[in-house]
Order: structure tokens, then sequence, then C-alpha cells
């Protein structure tokens, strides 16, 4: 959710909210890069699925390859490093010759054989006869899940660039056409991960009361006042006024 601008004290409907709606609408400079943010966001993370996707099929069919087809050879850890978000995995670098030519990898060592794997250990090395650049350590075969795991990578971004374009999409709604009423400030607060918030109630045409939360460029005060627009239809779709990404037209 993206902070609003309004400050509270507001205690009339603006008179660009009383026409017939819905109202024409705009975007305002900040709604485009916002829209623009969000497709760069979907387009590369969709990039990134792709990749990883094919990554993954091309791990699934040298592991097939490997299990039907390899051979084995005599290997050397020539070192260890670690990765990971913590830098805890441990990985080993290793070493093998078929037919006088020297070749190499990397893997992920086992949890359980994390004490016994040392620089120097040997290594029983499964490759394939054909193309030794397709090779690992026999005991230590990868499943299948490892192949796909990382296709969950991308799914944060994606994700987020989904609820900006869900987001953009509600809040030209609103405006365009939702009916305005003045809220009142029940409950002001400080996030210190999102920023200044408040939620508020209104009572709609109808009578009933409605409520609504959202975040704001500063600090609010209960029982101040703010102009929200809602929809006719569910008093619960609510945003105050006036709409960041987007604006009335001339």
């Amino acid at each position: 959710m993206e902070p609003n601008s309004p400050q509270g004290g507001a205690t009339t409907i603006p008179s660009e909210l009383n026409g017939l709606t819905p109202r024409r609408i705009c975007s305002s400079p900040t709604g485009i890069q916002s829209a623009i943010i969000a497709v760069v966001v979907v387009i590369l993370a969709l990039a990134g699925t792709s990749w990883l996707a094919m990554n993954g099929v091309r791990q699934l069919q040298d592991q097939a390859a490997l299990r039907r087809d390899g051979i084995e050879a005599s290997g050397q850890v020539t070192g260890i490093s670690h990765s990971g978000k913590s830098g805890r995995v441990p990985r080993a670098h290793y070493s093998f010759t078929v037919n006088g030519t020297d070749f190499s990898g990397e893997a992920t060592i086992p949890k359980e054989l994390e004490q016994n794997v040392r620089e120097s250990s040997t290594l029983s090395i499964r490759y394939l006869p054909a193309n030794p650049e397709v090779n690992y350590p026999a005991a230590w075969e990868k499943s299948n899940l490892s192949a796909t795991v990382p296709l969950m990578a991308p799914l944060f971004p994606i994700a987020i660039g989904i609820s900006m374009l869900i987001t953009n999409h509600r809040d030209r709604r609103l405006l365009a056409e939702g009916l305005p009423a003045i809220a009142t400030i029940t409950e002001a607060y400080y996030n210190p991960k999102r920023g200044n918030g408040a939620h508020y109630e209104f009572r709609t045409r109808e009578g009933e009361i409605g409520t609504g939360s959202s975040l704001f460029e500063g600090p609010q005060t209960v029982g101040s006042s703010l102009c929200i627009l809602y929809l006719p239809q569910n008093s619960k779709r609510n945003i105050p006024y006036p709409v960041m990404n987007y604006r009335i037209a001339d």
C-alpha cells in the first residue's frame, strides 16, 4: 500500500467530487511511474522464471543421462566454499581426470557428510563419457527437487508486480466511481517498516458506518477528518482522497 497525501482536517467534500460518476480519470506522473515499474518487474520476473525453467530442465536431463550412461572415476576435493543467504551451505570443489584430461566440478555437500569432507578428500565422480563436463559426485546424486526449487525464486517479485497493478486498478476505479464522504480518524499509528498509518470511520449515504485504513505521508491525529471515496456497492472498498496515482481529468 502506498502512502496517501491527506493529512487530516478536511471538513467539506471537494467540489470536483460532487459531479456525476463515472468521473474522467487520468494518471498522475507518480501513477505512470508506478505502472511502468510494475510491468517491468513482472516482465523481468517472468523472464527469470523462463530461464530457471530451462536450466531446471537441463539439470533433469543431465541427471537422467548420468544415471543411464554415466561411469565413475576417482576424484579429489580441491577446495571448500560456502553459499546461501547465511553463507552456511558448504560446497565441495573437485577435479578428476579422464583419458589424461583434467575436469572439475562443484556440488553441495550433503548435511550428514559435512564433517567428513575436507580438502584432498577422495570422491567417486560419475560423468558422461561423451561429455565429462557433465558430472557429479556419485554418492551425492541431486534429487529432482533441486532442479525445481529455484523456480520459486521469481514468485515474490511477480507477486509484488501483480499487487502493484491490482492496487492501481483499484485506485482508478475508486476515483472514477467512488462516492465521497468525510471520515474521522479513530486510530493513528507508526510502523517502522511501513511508516505512518491510520484507521478511520465514515458514514455512507445510506447511513451505514464504514471503516477503512491507509498509510499516510505524515503522522495523523485521532479525531481529525479527511475525505474518502468508497464504492457504493461495497463500502469496505475505500481510499483517502486525493489518490496518489490518479487525478480527475480537467
